[in-house]
This record gives structure tokens, sequence and C-alpha cells, in this order.
């Protein structure tokens, strides 16, 4: 594959992946984080019509727009709450719109990139889908170190932050977290590739939106954040569209498998 589409695909992601970190900064909670990133489905498919000129199914389409719709709800609800707060200035409120602004570019350049990759391994993989993945892996995470070094400031609080964890006595348990977070990350990131190069791009990201689920849960479970009753039907409306989607994908397979034995 021509290097030039490593580059696109390699610091599109980490300019995403920066941007997505940054919001944080804006007030915006982890669960809001995850369901608002689960839109990127609606997205792709939106771009892949748009772009690539690609077909979907009722299915798929019904499905899509379930979660969005789910997300709007989510977010909505979130910013009723955020607005209905006396103590809460409106710079905060300005400030908290502004990181949905960012949020919302970070879905649709993830969602772009994952038509591209789409697109390449199309066109340049054709004949080695089986091991090509780590070919990609390889070369996206070698690409990305320049990358890093744009941010000196970034990695010397790090460094120090660690420094300062060494004298705690804690320090085990800090690297025991550390360990078990780059080990995750690299499964989590290895299997992406490998699904990337066996499905398309909106599959992908329905299989990604489940896995925020379970990182959703998670979150609130360890980190205590709660969302209202109107939040939790925004949820359940994002996650029925998941399913939604995926029941149509195994109907049109079997269709397909169907096909093929009669002929």
């Amino acid at each position: 594959m021509p290097l030039y589409r490593y580059l696109i695909s390699t610091y599109g992601f980490c300019l995403a992946s920066v941007l997505g970190n940054i919001v944080f900064r804006f007030h915006l909670s982890l669960p809001i984080h995850i369901i608002f990133r689960s839109s990127s489905t609606a997205f792709t498919m939106l771009l892949g019509y748009l772009i690539y000129r690609k077909k979907y199914s009722l299915g798929q389409i019904l499905g899509s727009v379930l979660m969005s719709l789910g997300v709007i709800t989510v977010t909505i609800s979130n910013m009723s709450d955020r607005s209905s707060q006396p103590n809460e200035e409106p710079q905060e409120f300005r400030t908290y719109v502004s990181g949905l602004a960012i949020l919302v570019g970070v879905t649709m350049l993830t969602s772009f990139l994952s038509l591209y990759n789409e697109s390449s391994n199309r066109i340049y993989r054709a004949k080695e889908r089986s091991g090509s993945w780590l070919e990609n892996l390889f070369y996206s995470h070698l690409y990305a170190i320049p990358f890093f070094l744009l941010m000196p400031g970034t990695l010397k609080r790090e460094y120090e932050l660690v420094e300062s964890l060494s004298a705690s006595s804690n320090f085990k348990k800090y690297w025991a977290f550390l360990l078990a977070n780059v080990i995750t990350q690299l499964l989590c990131v290895a299997g992406v590739n490998k699904i990337a190069i066996l499905t398309s791009a909106v599959t992908l990201g329905v299989i990604l939106l489940l896995r925020r689920f379970l990182s959703l849960l998670f979150s609130m479970l360890l980190f205590h954040n709660e969302m209202s009753p109107l939040g939790m039907l925004g949820t359940i409306m994002v996650f029925a569209g998941a399913g939604v989607y995926s029941y149509s994908i195994g109907a049109e397979n079997d269709k397909m498998k169907m096909k093929e034995k009669r002929e």
C-alpha cells in the first residue's frame, strides 16, 4: 500500500485521539463522551453514501437512526441538567457546548478515516487480507512516533508525574494499573486492526459501539457517573439500534448463503 495512505490514516487518527482527550477539559463526563462517539456509525453511513456512493439496507439505516436519536436524547438530557443548575455560570455552559462541538468534529473525522481505510484495504489488499492487519498495525504505530514529538510539554508533564509517583507508597499499584492499561490497549488495537480487514467500516463501528457499552458500565460503576431517566432512555435507544443493525447484517448474510446454495 502506498506510503501516503498510511500517513493520512495514522496522523488522522492521532489528531482524533488528541482531540478526543482534550474534550475532557470542557467538563464532559466519560459516559457522555462514550455515548456521543457512538453516533460514529450514523456518520459513517452518511459519509459512505455521500463520498463512496454506498448503499445500505433498511435495517442498517433504522439501527443507525435509532442510535443517533439516542445520542441526541442523552446529550439534551445532560445539557438540560447543566443549564438548570443555579450555581453554574454561563461561561461554563458555553465551555461544555464547545466541547460537544469538538466531539462532533472528532466523530466525523474518525468516520471518514474508517471509510478511507476500508477503501485502502479493498484496493490494495484484496489478495492478502489474512495477514495485512499486522502490517497496518506496525506502520500506524511507527509513523505516529513523530506526532508525539510535537508535544514536548505534555510528555514532560507526564514524565514528572511518573517521577512524583515513585515516592508514593502506592507506586507499585500505579504501575500495575499502567501495565494493565497497556496490555488491554494492545489487545484492543490489535483486534480492531484485524476486524477492520475482515469487515466494513460500518460493521466495525457497531462492534466498537458494543465495546463502548462495556466502558460505559464500568465508568458508571467505578466513578459514580449518574444519568437522568431521559439519559437512560437515550442509552437504551443507542444500544437497541446496535441490536437492530446486527440483526440486519445477520439476515443479509443468511440471504446470501441461501442464494449461493441455490446457485
